[in-house]
């Protein structure tokens, strides 16, 4: 699998760029999947959906060149990038809420 930005396909997501562990899968499924989703389903049932690994470990990540925000999921025994989604829609393809930030890290970026 090839780590890639999912926004600019050019930044390259590996264990020695992502940030230690924030949450776990159960925390971004609770945190990010059950706000869009809004689903009382258990947490194996998402897994089994979202083909999640309940022992993955979730980081926060944001691409050096866009500022797209990922959602890194890492293997627990060997700190390898195992899947990215958007962070703040848990989706494959870009938001609204995604793209507000990513244009707002841009502005940011080119003003000053």
């Amino acid at each position: 699998m090839v780590n890639t930005c999912l926004n600019c396909n050019k930044y390259i997501f590996d264990e020695q760029n992502i940030s230690v562990k924030k949450m776990s899968v159960e925390e971004y499924i609770n945190g990010v999947i059950r706000r869009i989703e809004k689903t009382n389903k258990h947490i194996k049932e998402i897994c089994r959906e979202k083909k999640f690994h309940i022992q993955w470990l979730v980081s926060k990540a944001y691409c050096e060149l866009c500022g797209a925000p990922h959602a890194v999921f890492s293997d627990f025994d060997t700190n390898m990038v195992v899947h990215i989604l958007f962070f703040f829609s848990g989706a494959e393809v870009v938001s609204e809420k995604d793209e507000q930030f990513i244009q707002e890290f841009q502005h940011n970026l080119f003003e000053s």
